[in-house]
C-alpha cells in the first residue's frame, strides 16, 4: 500500500521503476527537465511517505522514512543472461556508482543531489554539504512528455523473468505466506573501469559471462535467480532457496551455488 502511493507520486513526474531493491526502488527520469522532475519525484515521496508511513503492526506502531540520492548523467543498461533462463536488466555505469553513494550519504529524510543535477536544478534549489548537495525547496514543476504506451508481447515479459518467479507468477492461485528460506547477495564491480578502459561492448560481454555462470548454477541447484540489485562500480545479484519454492536442505544448495560461482573463471 505505501509503496503504490510513493510510485503513484514519481509516476506523476514521469519516473520508470528501473529496480526493486528490497525496500529501495531504482527510478529512471530522462528527457528534458530530467532533472526538475527526478528532484520533484523525490521530494513528493518523502512528503507521502510521511502522511502514509505511520503503520499500526501486530509489534506495535511503525514509522517508515526514507533517504534519496539523484544524479544526472549516462546510464548503461545491460541485456545479459541465456535465453533459454532469462534476460536479466543489470543497471551499470559512473552515473550508477554516484546515485548509490549518494543514497548512502543522504541522512534520513534527506534528497542529496550531485553537482551535476544541482547545475541543472539551479543552485538556489540545493545547499552544498560535506557528501553533495541537499535539496531544500520543490522545483518548479515541468512538463512531462509521455512515450505512447504499447501492448507488450507476453513472450517477451516472461523472458524478462526468471525462472522460478516465472512459475511461481503463473499460478492462478497465490496465497500470501511466511517461510524460512535462505539468502546470499553476490556482489561483482570492477565494472566502471571496464567501461573506461574496454569500452561499453567490452562490459556487455562481461556482464552476459557473469550473469550466465550464475544462471547455470542456479540451475543445476533449484535455486531461485531472483533479481540483480545497483551498487557502486559494479552490481548484485540475490540469490534465494526456499522461495518461491522449495526442493529441501535450503542453505546446503545455496552455498553450493554461490561456491560454483564464485570459483569459475571469467
Amino acid at each position: 500500500r505505501v509503496f503504490g502511493q510513493l510510485l503513484a507520486e514519481a509516476d506523476d513526474e514521469g519516473a520508470d521503476l528501473l529496480k526493486w531493491g528490497g525496500d529501495a526502488v531504482l527510478l529512471l527520469l530522462d528527457g528534458p527537465s530530467h532533472a526538475r522532475r527526478a528532484g520533484r519525484a523525490a521530494l513528493r515521496m518523502h512528503r507521502k511517505l510521511a502522511r502514509t508511513g505511520r503503520l499500526t503492526t501486530s509489534i506495535g506502531r511503525v514509522v517508515l522514512r526514507a533517504s534519496t540520492g539523484v544524479d544526472s548523467g549516462p546510464v548503461h543498461l545491460v541485456l545479459a543472461g541465456n535465453p533459454s533462463s532469462h534476460r536479466e536488466l543489470v543497471v551499470l555505469g559512473p552515473t550508477a556508482t554516484r546515485v548509490t553513494a549518494l543514497e548512502r550519504a543522504a541522512g534520513i529524510g534527506q534528497v542529496l543531489v550531485s553537482e551535476a543535477t544541482a547545475t541543472q536544478l539551479g543552485m538556489n534549489w540545493a545547499t552544498q554539504t560535506d557528501s553533495g548537495y541537499r535539496l531544500t525547496g520543490m522545483p518548479t514543476r515541468a512538463d512531462v512528455v509521455r512515450p505512447p504506451r504499447v501492448d507488450t508481447d507476453p513472450t517477451v515479459t516472461e523472458q524478462l523473468l526468471p525462472p522460478q518467479l516465472r512459475a511461481y507468477l503463473s499460478e492462478p492461485v497465490r496465497e500470501p505466506e511466511h517461510r524460512t528460506v535462505a539468502v546470499a547477495f553476490l556482489r561483482f564491480d570492477g565494472t566502471d573501469a571496464l567501461l573506461a578502459g574496454d569500452g561499453p561492448d567490452a562490459l556487455t560481454a562481461a556482464i552476459d559471462e557473469l550473469v550466465r555462470n550464475v544462471q547455470d548454477a542456479t540451475a543445476a541447484h533449484e535455486v531461485s535467480f531472483h533479481e540483480t540489485d545497483v551498487d557502486a562500480d559494479g552490481g548484485k545479484v540475490m540469490l534465494v532457496a526456499g522461495a518461491p519454492r522449495s526442493a529441501g536442505d535450503d542453505t546446503d544448495r545455496l552455498l553450493a551455488v554461490v561456491r560454483r560461482a564464485v570459483d569459475r573463471a571469467g
